[in-house]
């Protein structure tokens, strides 16, 4: 009993298959998913490492607004974080510019994530019912 090591047993996931109304619509690997970690509510914790810092993220919340003119619909997805910033890497400790670069490395995350999966029509982030919804209320 006594050196006896127990297995620890790991379950990664490594991407996800889009299956739409039974059809198989393509394979995404993780690493062009990162932008679904500031989009899904249950997320407890994300880590982002800029030129300035590395900041740990955790429960991320979004809200969707729908915007409209008179020959289309789009909707504009504004998301929020908190954060505790883990290690300064650049001797330049500025709050506004760690934001700022926080901000263009999630926003571009979420734009990229979507982007990648529209290429196979796949809504990631099911803005298409979202803006249907929308638009049904009023």
């Amino acid at each position: 009993m006594g050196n006896r090591k127990k297995s620890d047993p790991k379950f990664i996931i490594d991407g996800i298959f889009a299956v739409e109304k039974g059809q198989l619509k393509g394979w995404f690997p993780s690493d062009k998913l990162q932008g679904l970690r500031w989009m899904y509510e249950d997320a407890k914790l994300s880590q982002v490492t800029t030129q300035s810092a590395t900041v740990n993220f955790a429960y991320p919340k979004h809200r969707y607004k729908v915007v409209q003119s008179e020959s289309q619909s789009q909707m504009d997805v504004e998301a929020s974080v908190t954060g505790n910033v883990l290690e300064f890497l650049a001797k330049n400790r500025l709050k506004n510019k760690v934001e700022g670069e926080m901000n263009k490395q999630i926003e571009e995350e979420i734009r990229s994530t979507f982007a990648e999966t529209l290429k196979k029509g796949v809504d990631i982030y099911n803005l298409k019912n979202r803006l249907y919804r929308k638009q049904d209320k009023n």
